[in-house]
């Protein structure tokens, strides 16, 4: 039996126990506010019946809504709205583009600023690095002044409440480097069901493990494929970086669904939404089309199950780790 197969065998077994689980924790939430309000009301309901006179009581029925992107960036904000249909979206690109910085910022407007519950795998950078990137983003803070002695008492102190705001919020990060596909569900499970989780996010793909060997010598796509799989279940997101190899002589700078296929395999049957990131200045181009990309960073949005693709640019502030419209 193969990872694949005990996988497989092990969703089914946790299928109900995940879910009982689940209804348990409802039951312990929500039962003592219910029985109160149930004894509120029926001593409600006998003074009516003691008193014909008494006017009738009028309720007020609100409905629960999504919350919304809450960031002022309308571009990222839609951006996030349409991962957030997706149960697989990737963003890819070449190294030192901006990957991280690109989930970062969607991590810190879902579990910052919205409240739910995300879960951040980082095989490439540990917890306390990750946790200054989200911090520098947050707070504009520069990441190479993060952890020394020269920020001033005033910049110290808004790291202060940004470390506090990044601790209290129900964003959990793991660092186990070559985590596994049977780990990551494992945890995955576990965390779903102890704190909600509703985003995933892995960074990055080909730092991953099936079996006892590399993403790099079996398909990427048997990796994504797994994780569609657990998200439908769950009923979760996952947001899966991977990286491309550095341009080779000849070859075009920006990237595209061809690039996708050449260095991923047929990747694209398993996600909802793929989008590449693309900077010029990278690559040293600093005008194009008689305007200014210094500092711009192009997304290209590959794939888009549930609108039509509309390509667009943001604002790229490495030192604050962060995108702008």
């Amino acid at each position: 039996m193969d990872d694949y197969e005990f996988l497989h065998f092990l969703s089914q077994y946790n299928y109900w126990s995940t879910r009982i689980y689940a209804w348990k924790s409802l039951r312990d939430r929500f039962a003592p506010d219910y029985k109160e309000w149930l004894q509120k009301r029926n001593q409600q309901l006998s003074s009516e019946n003691n008193n014909n006179d008494m006017p009738d009581v009028k309720y007020n029925e609100t409905k629960v809504q999504t919350p919304e992107a809450t960031t002022s960036d309308e571009k990222l904000n839609d951006l996030i709205e349409n991962i957030r249909k997706a149960k697989v979206c990737m963003i890819a690109g070449r190294p030192s583009l901006g990957k991280t910085d690109m989930v970062l910022s969607i991590a810190k407007n879902t579990a910052i600023e919205q409240g739910i519950p995300t879960l951040f795998f980082s095989s490439e950078l540990n917890t306390e690095q990750l946790t200054n990137r989200m911090v520098s983003n947050l707070c504009e803070l520069e990441i190479e002044g993060i952890g020394t002695n020269t920020y001033n008492e005033n910049r110290h102190e808004i790291y202060v409440k940004g470390m506090k705001r990044v601790k209290n919020s129900p964003l959990f990060i793991d660092d186990t480097h070559s985590l596994s596909v049977l780990e990551l569900a494992l945890k995955v499970r576990q965390l779903v069901g102890k704190q909600w989780i509703r985003l995933v996010i892995v960074d990055y793909l080909q730092l991953m493990k099936r079996g006892g060997s590399s993403c790099f010598d079996e398909e990427p796509t048997k990796i994504v494929h797994s994780m569609r799989e657990l998200a439908m279940e769950l009923n979760i997101t996952f947001i899966v970086c991977a990286q491309l190899p550095p341009r080779a002589r000849g070859e075009r700078k920006r990237p595209g669904l061809s690039t996708i296929k050449r260095f991923l395999g047929n990747i694209e049957k398993e996600t909802d939404m793929i989008v590449c990131l693309h900077r010029p200045e990278y690559y040293r181009i600093m005008r194009k089309d008689d305007e200014e990309v210094h500092g711009i960073a192009e997304i290209i949005v590959v794939k888009n199950a549930f609108s039509e693709k509309h390509n667009f640019h943001l604002i790229y502030r490495p030192r604050f780790c962060r995108f702008y419209d």
